[in-house]
C-alpha cells in the first residue's frame, strides 16, 4: 500500500510539472508560425497568455484528438484560449485539420 501511495505521489508531481503542455515549435511569424501538432501543443497555447497577442501566427499541422479533455480541470474540460481579461488576438490557421472531441464545460462563462 505504501508503495502504491509513493507511485501515485510521483505521478501527481509529474502531471503538475507537465500540465501546461509542450511549447510549439516555430518563431511565431507568418513565415515560421508556431506549429500546433498535438493536444499538448494546444494545451500550451491555452495556458500561455503571452502568445495570445496580435501578429502571432499558429499553424495546425495534424488532426488532434482532444477527447481526453472531458476529464480535465475537475470536469470543466479544456481551458479556453483567451479569457475575459486577455482575448486571443493571434492568427490560427487550421490548414484543414480538425480538433475532435474538445470539451469545454463551463456554463454561463463566455
Amino acid at each position: 500500500m505504501k508503495r502504491l501511495l509513493i507511485v501515485l505521489f510521483i505521478l501527481g508531481i509529474t502531471y503538475m510539472l507537465t500540465a501546461d503542455g509542450t511549447p510549439a515549435e516555430g518563431s511565431r511569424t507568418e513565415t515560421d508560425p508556431y506549429l500546433i501538432a498535438t493536444l499538448d501543443n494546444l494545451l500550451w497555447l491555452s495556458t500561455t497568455e503571452s502568445v495570445w497577442v496580435t501578429d502571432i501566427y499558429f499553424l495546425q499541422t495534424a488532426d488532434i484528438d482532444a477527447s481526453a479533455t472531458q476529464n480535465w480541470n475537475y470536469g470543466q474540460g479544456f481551458s479556453s484560449i483567451g479569457n475575459s481579461e486577455y482575448k486571443f488576438q493571434g492568427i490560427y490557421n487550421g490548414d484543414e485539420h480538425i480538433i475532435d472531441g474538445l470539451y469545454i464545460g463551463k456554463p454561463g462563462i463566455d
